[in-house]
This record gives C-alpha cells, structure tokens and sequence, in this order.
C-alpha cells in the first residue's frame, strides 16, 4: 500500500511539476512580447542598438502635452534618461547644460526624459537651469529607455543619435563631460 500512496504521490508531483513549468513558459513568453519593442521577439541591448534607427517615444514635458522625439529630427541628439534621486544624474546635467549652450548653433539637442514624477521633476529643471527639452514619464519612460538599448534600465543612460536618425553611441552610468564633447563633435564634424 505504500509503493501505491508513493506512486501516486509522485506522479501528481511530476504533473504539478510539468504544469508550473508549462504555466511559467507562457507568463514569460506573454511578457517578453509586451516588452518587444521593434516586432522582432528580442528587446535591444546596449550592444546591439548601435547602428539602429531612433526608437519613437512621445512624453509628456514639463507643461504638460505630449512631445514626439520626431520633432527633432535632423538634430543630433544626445537623449539622457535619467531621475531626480540620482546622484550621477545630478553630476552631469550641469555638463549637459553647457554643451547644449557651447554646441547649440550646430542643431545638437539635448533631449532629458526623467524617470519620475512631474512636480519633482519641473523643481529640479528649473533649480538646474536646465537649458534643453526635458519629458517625463515613470512606466512610459522606461520602456523608452529599453527601447535605446538600456536592458539593465541604468540611470543615467545617454544614446546619441546622429542627423540621420541612427543610433551611434549608448553610455550607461555618468558620462563624462570631455566624451560626451567628443562625440559631438564627431557628430557634428563633416565626417560625422
């Protein structure tokens, strides 16, 4: 009789078993599909975007009313997903400011699309000085921000986009202020 009761112990064990399994597959396949950005299958990583076309986002700005990143198309942009709690974020927004000043008659626009919440966010922009276009969004900005390659969702995290609209650099944590200036002026170069 206990051969028996073992049996069927383990049999509805191996049933419970492949039916969680058969469950969880599904669950994660339904969610890698809500977080396919581009109808592939597959997010982008920081590795693969370079070379990609610039992912479309629209967010709300400070005043409210979306703002589509298309609208700056043309422009080399450098998009810096970031937040207000974040200490490397706080180091270089200032950077930021002044090479959107030292690189704005070259059409380079600074794009900052903070993670967070609006009445932090419009404090900190005018504290700041900030001196470029800024979106905000919690949910929505995060998908942006994997949508550029961020798959690890890293703040900062800076992508640059050239005139042509393709992705060329991706920079997760603080960015210096001498790379970022190289990149935009390799950007903005003739050979850029």
């Amino acid at each position: 009789m206990n051969k028996f009761l073992f049996a069927i112990l383990a049999a509805a064990t191996l049933i419970g078993a492949g039916a969680g399994g058969y469950f969880l597959q599904k669950a994660t396949t339904q969610t890698s599909a809500r977080n396919d950005n581009d109808g592939s299958g597959t997010v982008p990583t920081h590795e693969t975007i370079i070379g990609s076309e610039r992912p479309a986002f629209a967010l709300p700005g400070p005043k409210g009313g979306q703002q589509a990143i298309s609208q700056w198309d043309g422009d080399v942009l450098a998009i810096n997903f970031w937040a207000t709690w974040c200490k490397p974020c706080k180091e270089e927004i200032p950077e930021f400011v002044e090479l959107q000043q030292k690189y704005r008659h070259q059409n380079v626009t600074f794009i900052g699309v903070a993670i967070d919440r609006a009445a932090a966010v419009n404090d900190f922009v005018e504290r700041y000085d900030m001196n470029y276009p800024v979106l905000i969004g919690e949910q929505a900005a995060m998908r942006a921000t994997r949508a550029y390659g961020n798959d690890i969702g890293a703040l900062p995290y800076t992508a640059f986009v050239n005139r042509d609209g393709r992705i060329t650099h991706v920079h997760r944590g603080r960015l210096p202020k001498a790379d970022a200036d190289a990149i935009l002026a390799r950007l903005t170069s003739s050979d850029g």
